[in-house]
């Protein structure tokens, strides 16, 4: 088993920090995330099946290409409105191993809001709502392995 520490830039993760927990052909991942200088905080959870052998490289044991699926709750909030949301998604994506300890990672899918609910705090003209049931998720990552195990065998 492989254990990551994770930062990156993603729908609807935002901007987050994480860690991704790597056991043969498919990888568990944890992250908080938010935005400067907004009230906009997620939390996400992710499981992933590998493949793509061919493609594999020495640096480590794991296929290169993955499928994922996952859940984030997103929560927002001014000084006018609070809202909360709960998106799950599908990605395709493919990790890029530059060293043994340093890999890049980019998916791309797409995400359904399962759960949103927004309340007004105080009343305001600026108070609107913008909601989207289906949308584009996508994630940016850079990882640091530090517990790395390159004796995995395949299953």
């Amino acid at each position: 088993m492989d254990v990551d520490v994770r930062a990156g830039i993603g729908l609807p993760e935002l901007l987050h920090g994480g860690i991704r927990f790597n056991i043969s052909r498919a990888h568990y991942d944890f992250s908080l995330g938010g935005w400067p200088e907004q009230n906009r905080f997620s939390v996400s959870a992710n499981y992933a099946h590998h493949f793509g052998n061919k493609w594999k490289t020495d640096l480590t044991p794991q296929p290169p290409w993955y499928m994922s699926w996952g859940g984030t709750y997103l929560f927002y909030r001014t000084d006018f409105i609070e809202s909360h949301d709960v998106i799950f998604n599908a990605r395709m994506g493919r990790d890029f191993n530059i060293l043994r300890s340093l890999s890049i990672s980019v998916s791309l899918g797409i995400g359904a809001t399962v759960y949103h609910d927004k309340f007004e705090l105080q009343s305001s003209n600026n108070s609107y709502d913008i909601y989207f049931p289906i949308l584009p998720s996508g994630q940016f990552t850079i990882a640091y392995t530090f517990l790395k195990d390159i004796s995995d065998k395949e299953d």
